[in-house]
């Protein structure tokens, strides 16, 4: 597994039985790794799923990977294939069953689910230590995933505005944002890091401020820094968690 200094900010460990994603997004930090450090392991893995065998992003499987979870007895903040897409259309189903029984094997730590495909989420309940995510960048993908997230029976449902590359309010006839957050208890504001686009921080309070509204809490990205105006005395960034009856979850000041 990925360690503790991963890019995530928010997790203990990534978790890569499956990677790769067929989906070609420009700003793609797993794509990136894959052509460089990353291709020779990549390519030497036969197990493709889908897409060209010499494409390093390909969809794989990693057999050896599954039970990494069941042999760390610490409980952990786990994400759940950063480097690919689970839940992508071209997945097979069984690859997201069998990522499911580890989890219910593994009730000591909370698995991170995060999608671009919410269409491809079970609506049936989840794992009570699954917290299951929709990546939206802009507004009409902010539509898109609160429209599969409310069908969604998790114990933790959130949106990852990360990069957040226009206002999530943008376009919407009424609050958009009122709405987002009677549906999701967690919030994720990132930037786009490659290559570095930092939001407008007025699109990052528009969510900060209905998220303090609804009492929903904010994870924001350490790649915000740059792009905050931060008051004098106050702590850089607002990073917080979902309050659940699952695992004890660590905040970033006990670290």
């Amino acid at each position: 597994m990925n360690g503790p200094h991963n890019p995530i900010g928010y997790c203990d460990f990534s978790w890569n039985f499956l990677t790769g994603c067929l989906n070609d997004c420009r700003y793609c930090y797993g794509r990136k790794l894959a052509y460089g450090r990353l291709k020779p392991l990549y390519l030497n893995n036969s197990h493709v799923l889908a897409g060209d065998p010499a494409d390093p992003y390909a969809i794989r499987w990693w057999p050896q990977r599954l039970e990494e979870p069941c042999r760390r007895a610490r409980p952990s903040k786990i994400f759940a294939v950063d480097m690919g897409d689970l839940f992508g259309d071209q997945v097979p189903e069984q690859c997201r069953e069998d990522g499911l029984k580890i989890v219910r094997a593994c009730p000591h730590h909370t698995f991170i689910f995060l999608t671009k495909y919410p269409w491809n989420l079970k609506t049936e309940e989840w794992p009570e230590n699954a917290w299951v995510g929709v990546t939206a960048t802009h507004n009409s993908m902010a539509e898109m995933a609160l429209y599969h997230l409310e069908k969604v029976k998790a114990s933790v449902r959130f949106i990852s505005a990360e990069p957040l590359l226009q206002s999530l309010e943008n376009g919407s006839r009424r609050s958009f944002l009122k709405r987002m957050f009677k549906v999701i208890n967690w919030v994720v504001i990132g930037a786009q890091t490659s290559p570095y686009r930092p939001p407008s921080t007025r699109w990052v309070d528009e969510i900060v401020r209905e998220a303090r509204q609804a009492g929903v809490p904010v994870f924001q990205k350490d790649n915000l820094l740059d792009a905050l105006t931060v008051p004098p005395g106050k702590p850089p960034l607002i990073q917080e968690f979902p309050c659940y009856n699952g695992p004890e979850v660590r905040h970033r000041e006990e670290r």
